[in-house]
């Protein structure tokens, strides 16, 4: 007869006189065998692994936007400032300015020294004052006032204070008068 194992869920089947469990047997480990020749030997150096540089990344250059033709950079040297001359004609030298030799010295003695004024009629003498025009006032523009807007939502009412009261302060008091009873 074969009995079906049901254990943890399984289905597997046993078959009679086979106990259970077993399971795999661990393999015995090999006892190395010692080799001859040099102390230590055996096995293999490890190597050094060999650390990456990292790449440097480049910064693209930002493409500007519109524009037409691009002017073209004046070359550096003599070639690029050389201009182009007519056969024949010769570079001009340019002539250098002679600095001049300040005279005189500034201060007392130099004073005085400006333009004179002409002698003539003075005022009063012939001559009248002219008068300045007045200048006209600039009319101002009135603002506009803007609309005010609409506030939403419900207004609050405001309580009205009550005013007190103030007692009246007499030197004499009045007397209340008694009603006579019959």
């Amino acid at each position: 007869m074969v009995k079906i194992h049901q254990k943890l869920g399984c289905q597997r089947k046993r078959k009679e006189g086979k106990k259970k469990g077993g399971g795999k047997k661990k393999k015995k480990k090999k006892e190395k065998k010692e080799k001859g020749g040099k102390k230590g030997g055996g096995g293999k150096k490890k190597k050094k692994k060999k650390k990456k540089k990292k790449k440097k990344k480049k910064k693209k250059k930002k493409k500007k936007k519109g524009g037409g033709e691009k002017r073209k950079k004046k070359k550096k040297g003599k070639e690029g400032r050389r201009k182009e001359r007519e056969e024949g004609k010769k570079k001009k030298k340019k002539k250098k300015k002679k600095k001049r030799e300040k005279e005189g010295k500034r201060g007392e003695e130099k004073r005085g020294k400006g333009k004179k004024k002409k002698e003539g009629k003075k005022r009063g003498e012939g001559k009248r004052k002219k008068k300045k025009g007045k200048k006209k006032k600039k009319e101002k523009k009135k603002k506009k006032k803007g609309k005010k807007k609409k506030k939403r939502g419900k207004k609050k009412k405001k309580k009205k204070k009550k005013k007190k009261k103030k007692k009246k302060k007499g030197k004499f008091k009045k007397k209340k008068k008694k009603k006579k009873r019959r």
